[in-house]
């Protein structure tokens, strides 16, 4: 009896320790059911310091973007918990993606599902990550969108990137284990309540860190915006850090309503209506470490002694200012220990990077000669180019002036340049020769139901297709074989000298869009007498390519024809049958 009591005295004393660990364990996988893998025990797993990474050896997606996504987005989209058939477990998961689609189209940021949704407003039912889950910081979706435009494989190296890119910028300020520490707080977090109350369809409030007591908000529609809007979050002016109005038509009157978030460490008047003299009013804001005032009319008159009145303020923001660089360089001078922001933010990387040159010409295919017209939207852009595929650079290649004439097939590759921004990405514009258009055509193959394009009148229309599936574009320019091969025959009522054949055709290797294995040009004066004039051996893509436009073309001793068929043979691997798809035919 002695030995049951005290092994019911040992049970009784180890009974909180058993209904703990019961609790833990089934509150952790019941979490993990309703929200994600490891949704109790990942504030504590969070603590783990990461291991530093060195710069020349990361990688984009292994050392930037996956930690991002396994922090912020994998607990509802991984191997156990699929939310609309989406894992982001591995590179295979996400090139497959989800009921709705590709998660991305390398490129093609805009048209991207994943930059999309990140960038819906917060209380968009689509919006990602959803509302109660932690936000993606500014700087974390810089990142995704960056891997997006930029993306050519899983590999990509950091240091294969030039130097003043901003992801590079960013980068080395943030690898080698100098992540920026959640600041502290001495204030009360605001009530839960009150926090859902204040987020409506113009109106976005978060924390800053599920961690932290700090709230940020947004604003947005220019159309509904009005001072109330401002007012009304008068109940968390003690938490408020981060407050954005950039692009809504705040006066200086509002910004007396502003002055009185009193822990404001950041606040962001991009593209309002404000002048020097409505600054006055926020000089009490002694917290405030970074001003965004870029795009307003704000001069040098009286702005230094406004400015030295915020004691922490460390980065302001000017360009596009009525200020000349001269004044703004004079003023950062004057304020020892301020960052003014001319034209890129080098220490954020937010770089303000130049968009890539755009092209003028309605048409690219022409006959004997074309004048090819560049634009840039900027003023005061230099647009340099080359025509033999390498990267322009500021120096060496040649300035585009006003015009450039073309009398043979050429590709340009183009970049914009400005002093005191980071060059823009490079722009290919492709313009195609063609000298004959054959008087009819069949095609006597069967197109693939879903790209039949305009038919027999898409391989010498003109109309160039696009990358982007959401692009009208690419839906209407494209035709396209799968199980059969492409074969079009052509008829000359006068014969013709030809001597080349040319073709384009997109390659997207994650959603299985290949070259063709072999296009045959066969020629001759009779239809039945037919002889092989030369052959198209494309190289296969690399492994996770992005996605492109290719040209190829085959050059044969000039033939007296009437009679012309192309014959393209789309690519199989085994019982793996690639679909090929090509918009234009180009004979000279």
């Amino acid at each position: 009896i002695g030995q049951t009591k005290y092994s019911n005295i040992r049970l009784f004393n180890s009974s909180p320790y058993l209904i703990a660990l019961i609790v833990i364990f089934t509150g952790h996988f019941g979490g993990n059911i309703t929200h994600g893998n490891q949704f109790i025990l990942e504030p504590i797993l969070s603590k783990n310091t990461a291991t530093p990474v060195v710069f020349d050896s990361a990688e984009v997606y292994r050392d930037l973007v996956q930690p991002l996504l396994s922090k912020k987005c994998s607990s509802c989209h991984n191997a156990q918990k699929m939310k609309g058939e989406l894992s982001l477990a591995d590179s295979t998961a996400i090139l497959k993606g989800g009921k709705t689609g590709p998660l991305f189209i390398p490129g093609q940021a805009h048209i991207s599902l994943l930059v999309q949704r990140i960038l819906l407003p917060s209380d968009d039912e689509h919006h990602m990550p959803p509302l109660g889950k932690p936000q993606l910081s500014d700087d974390e979706i810089n990142v995704l969108t960056w891997w997006v435009k930029n993306h050519n494989s899983f590999q990509q190296r950091l240091s294969a990137i030039p130097e003043d890119d901003s992801l590079v910028v960013w980068a080395k300020q943030h690898l080698n284990g100098s992540s920026e520490k959640i600041p502290h707080y001495e204030f009360k977090a605001a009530d839960a309540a009150t926090i859902a109350q204040l987020n409506t369809s113009y109106r976005s409030v978060l924390v800053t860190d599920r961690e932290s007591p700090a709230l940020q908000a947004r604003l947005f529609s220019k159309d509904s915006y009005e001072n109330k809007q401002l007012v009304e979050m008068e109940p968390i002016r003690e938490q408020l850090v981060a407050l954005n109005l950039s692009k809504l038509p705040v006066t200086d009157a509002d910004l007396k309503t502003i002055a009185q978030f009193e822990n404001l460490r950041s606040l962001d008047l991009n593209f309002t209506n404000i002048s020097n003299q409505g600054l006055a009013a926020l000089t009490g804001l002694q917290q405030l470490e970074k001003l965004s005032l870029s795009g307003n009319s704000i001069t040098s008159d009286g702005l230094k002694e406004t400015l030295q009145q915020f004691k922490n303020l460390k980065k302001v923001t000017l360009w596009n200012t009525r200020m000349t660089g001269s004044e703004m360089s004079a003023l950062e001078q004057a304020l020892k220990g301020v960052h003014i922001i001319q034209g890129f933010d080098p220490a954020e990387g937010q770089a303000l990077k130049l968009n890539p040159p755009q092209l003028k010409n309605s048409i690219q295919v022409f006959r004997d000669s074309i004048w090819v017209e560049l634009r840039h939207p900027i003023k005061g852009t230099a647009i340099r180019y080359t025509t033999n595929e390498k990267e322009p650079d500021s120096v060496g290649a040649t300035l585009f002036s006003k015009k450039i004439l073309l009398t043979e097939t050429t590709n340009i590759t183009t970049k914009a340049f400005k002093q005191g921004w980071y060059a823009s990405n490079v722009a290919h514009f492709g313009f195609y020769k063609n000298s004959f258009v054959p008087d009819s055509v069949n095609i006597e193959t069967p197109l693939n139901h879903v790209h039949l394009a305009e038919g027999r009148e898409t391989f010498f229309n003109g109309r160039l297709g696009s990358l982007g599936a959401n692009n009208p574009a690419w839906a209407n320019f494209w035709a396209g074989v799968r199980n059969n091969d492409l074969s079009v025959a052509c008829f000359f009522k006068n014969p013709i000298a030809l001597h080349s054949f040319g073709l384009r055709f997109m390659v997207e290797e994650a959603t299985g869009i290949y070259p063709p294995a072999m296009v045959e040009v066969w020629g001759g004066s009779e239809s039945g007498k037919l002889k092989l004039l030369g052959k198209i051996v494309p190289s296969m893509p690399m492994k996770e390519a992005s996605p492109s436009i290719e040209f190829g073309k085959i050059d044969f001793k000039k033939a007296e024809i009437r009679f012309l068929k192309i014959i393209a043979h789309p690519h199989a691997k085994k019982k793996d049958k690639h679909l090929l798809l090509t918009d234009e035919f180009f004979l000279n």
